[in-house]
């Protein structure tokens, strides 16, 4: 039984990088067929009746965040499935750890972000990452970071899953003739601060005194960031830089296939960076900041990871080495093969082996 969050639902038609992995994650594993999926997710009626055709159960819960929680925790004790895998939740996991004991729960994590203050203590934190069977991460800079932070060294049961993307056959940017042509660079995620958008607004900037190149923009902004997405706004007035707002992850295909590059200039700690994968599996090198996984999903030649990512200036010098058709052609074939690597099938694989390791009777 895999539980999603409980803010946004699957399929991910509004988004949330969780939901569109574990839409995923669920797909691919269904294809194994000696496994017996159920997914559990937010959402309401229609979304219930309209999504009832996928290859696995999927429970789809109408309320609010207490409503919600609730509810898991009633299907958990009524189906006693082997294994309950909680995603990016861990205050949830440790409810649910302590509320079935006969069930084996996975803290699966995606960032730092639920392990903060803010969501919960210091001290549960160590318990679940401790009492959970498995502790899957995205990275091995995230494994890293949190036995670091919380002093953890061989009391937990820590494994790193890489997410997967799905196998593409457009035209590699390559092929595009970017030599000739404006440099059509692509931001995608949140347009919040620590994503640092006004970062890569600074750098076309500096770029468009002196060369072609554009900026497209792909996301939204979250209701407390208003204030920063109206700043960003007045900055890039007068600039080839174009605001898209949310574009449903089906539809980014086409974005892809119209710019050369992606700019990923992260302000603060990236456990993955998923975005530069989907980028790189289309062909487009990526210029990232070098901070957290980010480095692992980049590799080592799929494009340029910037040390001083507070700075812009040094995003747009690497904008304009991109310029070589040399160096722009090598990092492309680079990242198109690099991203091949990463698999949902290959995902779903490791998964279906840490279930068995920790359900060995079953």
């Amino acid at each position: 039984m895999l539980v999603a969050p409980e803010d946004l639902p699957i399929p991910p038609t509004r988004g949330g990088s969780v939901q569109i992995y574990l839409s995923h994650l669920c797909a691919a594993l269904a294809e194994r067929k000696h496994i017996d999926i159920t997914l559990i997710s937010p959402g309401n009626v229609a979304q219930s009746k309209q999504y009832t055709h996928t290859p696995y159960r999927h429970i789809v819960v109408k309320g609010d965040k207490k409503t919600y929680w609730r509810r898991v925790h009633r299907f958990v004790k009524a189906g006693e499935p082997d294994v309950v895998q909680i995603d990016n939740r861990p205050l949830e996991a440790l409810h649910i750890l302590e509320a079935n004991p006969h069930s084996k729960v996975v803290l699966n994590l995606h960032s730092l972000t639920f392990l903060g203050p803010r969501h919960i203590k210091t001290e549960e934190a160590r318990t679940i990452l401790q009492k959970a069977d498995a502790v899957v991460c995205n990275s091995r800079n995230l494994a890293d970071t949190i036995a670091r932070r919380y002093k953890l060294k061989h009391n937990w049961r820590r494994h790193v899953i890489y997410p997967g993307v799905q196998s593409t056959t457009d035209t590699p940017a390559l092929t595009r003739g970017h030599s000739t042509d404006t440099m059509r660079v692509l931001f995608v995620g949140r347009v919040i601060r620590q994503k640092g958008v006004h970062i890569a607004i600074e750098a076309i900037r500096q770029q468009h005194r002196q060369n072609n190149v554009s900026l497209t923009i792909v996301g939204k902004t979250h209701a407390w960031e208003k204030t920063y997405r109206k700043q960003i706004e007045l900055d890039a007035k007068g600039l080839p830089i174009k605001f898209v707002g949310f574009v449903p992850p089906h539809e980014l295909t086409e974005l892809y296939k119209k710019h050369h590059l992606l700019i990923c200039p992260s302000q603060k700690h990236e456990a993955f960076g998923l975005v530069n994968i989907e980028a790189m599996n289309h062909g487009l090198p990526v210029i990232a900041s070098k901070l957290g996984g980010v480095p692992e999903a980049v590799g080592k030649h799929g494009g340029i990871l910037v040390s001083r990512y507070q700075m812009p200036s040094e995003f747009a010098k690497a904008i304009d080495k991109m310029r070589d058709p040399k160096r722009y052609n090598k990092m492309s074939k680079y990242a198109l093969r690099h991203a091949q690597k990463f698999t949902w099938k290959k995902t779903a694989r490791k998964f279906d082996h840490l279930y068995r390791d920790i359900c060995p009777a079953r």
